[in-house]
């Protein structure tokens, strides 16, 4: 089971046939599974997802049982990324990754490691896109006419 499964999944499995409880699963643990098991996924983004957890999800939450996030630990990390400097756009990259890891972990079978995911319904902070400004014509013929 180890080889085929991984070590987590073949106690959580193992314990399952046994019946007995396991011990509760951590955010880090959670995540890190979650990114083994991507399909379809480019090495990059798992190399981004990892640094998600390590730098930003990991110092917040990750010690905490998985089933302990709710919204309001959600909210509060979100306001913690935008204390440490995070962009709009860059939070809400973060929060797309966390969002869907949680969603995973709620649809685990035969039995959900969440009972729903905290994720949804969560206000991010907005990350407009910057009007796009363009040369006039004149504009840009004195550009051109500076350039060596």
């Amino acid at each position: 089971m180890v080889d085929k499964l991984g070590v987590v999944d073949a106690i959580a499995l193992l314990e399952f046939q046994r019946g007995s409880t396991v011990a509760p699963t951590t955010v880090t643990e959670w995540l890190n599974a979650y990114v083994d098991h991507l399909t379809g996924v480019e090495p990059y983004t798992k190399r981004k997802y990892r640094a998600y957890i390590l730098n930003d999800i990991a110092p917040f939450m990750g010690h905490l049982p998985l089933e302990a996030v709710t919204q309001f630990t959600d909210a509060a990390w979100v306001l913690w990324l935008e204390e440490r400097g995070n962009s709009g756009k860059t939070i809400a990259n973060k929060h797309g990754f966390f969002a869907s890891a949680m969603a995973a972990a709620a649809r685990m079978r035969p039995k959900p490691l969440i009972a729903y995911n905290p994720c949804i319904g969560t206000r991010l902070p907005r990350h407009d896109v910057p009007e796009m400004m363009f040369f006039e014509p004149a504009e840009y013929a004195l550009l051109l006419s500076a350039m060596p």
